[in-house]
């Protein structure tokens, strides 16, 4: 479905309402921090930790400093272990990263 402002400009419903939707806003109103793949997802982008550089939810380690080391050849259960994550975490971050440079 597409829709009109009463100034008529067009957007998409479901697309505004998605990302707005992953994206969490302080008592102002103000963007907090953002779920560039959803909320049910570890990956969150927040200026406050890493310069705004994706993270891991929690932990708040460096997406691309996963996907580094995993690219280096070590193994996930290793770099979870290292960083006190889980593995679905390090999994999740290395996938992120790796669209990203697909992109």
């Amino acid at each position: 479905m597409v829709a009109f402002s009463a100034a008529g400009q067009l957007a998409w419903p479901s697309v505004v309402r998605e990302f707005f939707e992953s994206v969490e806003y302080d008592e102002a109103n103000r963007p907090l921090r953002w779920w560039p793949q959803g909320r049910s997802h570890a990956i969150i982008v927040d200026p406050r930790f890493a310069f705004g550089y994706p993270v891991v939810s929690g932990k708040f380690v460096r997406t691309d400093v996963l996907a580094e080391r995993f690219q280096a050849g070590e193994a996930i259960d290793s770099i979870a272990l290292d960083f006190g994550l889980e593995t679905a975490s390090v999994e999740e971050a290395v996938r992120y990263e790796l669209t990203l440079m697909a992109a």
